[in-house]
């Protein structure tokens, strides 16, 4: 099915940040490990016609401009979050068919990243069109499977993270081992 048939397909808005304000102002830097960084300093105010982007929870946003191209899966925020005109906002319109983080594992496979990044146009920095976004097809199995598969890439996930941590504890360790060394000498 098209993801147009299934969800509403819009681009995030373009404001100048503030240091202070009453929204977030999200831009793509301020996602790590699909987590929103806290350490945010881009802020705007929010005006009326800007409530309708305010992010809900199961909203997914993809990076629409430049070469990183991924999707994340908005889930809270401790305050209203508008995200910027690098993102297009897909939000889900029945979430009983599809479930929100089903869409963002698809989104993010690679065949479906590559697939995505061909129809890209500009010659310096590339850009995402809204409406190659709303013509892509998105497989839906019924709710167990996705379920299921959200459950398995969720663990993969899991497994990815600790995995980098450890091997960032190692690094730390056997160089702090080599430093020691080579000032004992």
């Amino acid at each position: 099915m098209y993801l147009e048939r299934i969800a509403k397909v819009n681009f995030g808005i373009y404001q100048k940040t503030l240091n202070q304000g009453d929204a977030v102002y999200l831009q793509a830097k301020h996602i790590i490990n699909n987590k929103i960084d806290d350490s945010l300093t881009s802020f705007t105010n929010l005006k009326l016609k800007d409530k309708a982007k305010i992010l809900e929870k199961g909203d997914i946003l993809f990076v629409a401009k430049g070469d990183k191209n991924f999707a994340f899966c908005f889930e809270e925020y401790s305050m209203p979050v508008i995200p910027s005109s690098t993102f297009i906002t897909i939000k889900i319109d029945d979430k009983s068919s599809i479930l929100p983080k089903y869409l963002y594992y698809y989104l993010n496979l690679p065949n479906t990243i590559r697939t995505i990044k061909d129809t890209a146009t500009g010659t310096g920095i590339k850009n995402i069109k809204k409406e190659s976004l709303e013509k892509l097809k998105i497989p839906i199995p019924n709710f167990k499977k996705q379920v299921d598969l959200i459950y398995m890439m969720d663990l993969w996930e899991e497994e990815k993270n600790t995995t980098e941590s450890l091997i960032e504890i190692r690094e730390k360790r056997f160089n702090q081992i080599f430093l020691t060394a080579a000032e004992n000498i």
